[in-house]
């Protein structure tokens, strides 16, 4: 798998609101990522936002709960989510990013540092 979406409600002016955490959706992909990488973790993140308030957790506990449940949902949901894309016209085939959306970055301590910092577990070589 060439992404990795996380969710920090500390970043980027984040906070509770009504019970729920509002944070901003991060996308990491590796230069060699597919469509279906890009549609993949655009669905999780879509099923991230609609997982309800843990106050049964931590906020560790609830962001890795959130990181798993949402990821399994998006792969449970592709095939399905490709098809209504493909009703409604789109294509799945390409995902082409503009310069803005692509950012290139190193990770200071190396890819553990960066999937510590992203709060996504240890990092795939």
């Amino acid at each position: 798998m060439s992404y990795q979406p996380s969710m920090d409600a500390t970043m980027h002016g984040g906070g509770k609101e009504r019970g729920r955490w509002r944070g901003q959706a991060v996308i990491a992909l590796n230069d060699d990522f597919r469509a279906s990488d890009v549609l993949t973790a655009l669905l999780q993140v879509a099923h991230m936002r609609n997982l309800p308030f843990r106050k049964d957790m931590s906020v560790d506990q609830a962001r890795v709960w959130a990181a798993q449940e949402s990821r399994a949902r998006a792969h449970r949901d592709f095939e399905h989510f490709c098809d209504d894309l493909k009703i409604e016209g789109w294509q799945c085939k390409e995902v082409l990013l503009s310069s803005a959306e692509k950012v290139t970055f190193h990770a200071e301590g190396g890819l553990d540092n960066l999937a510590k910092t992203l709060g996504i577990g240890e990092s795939k070589r």
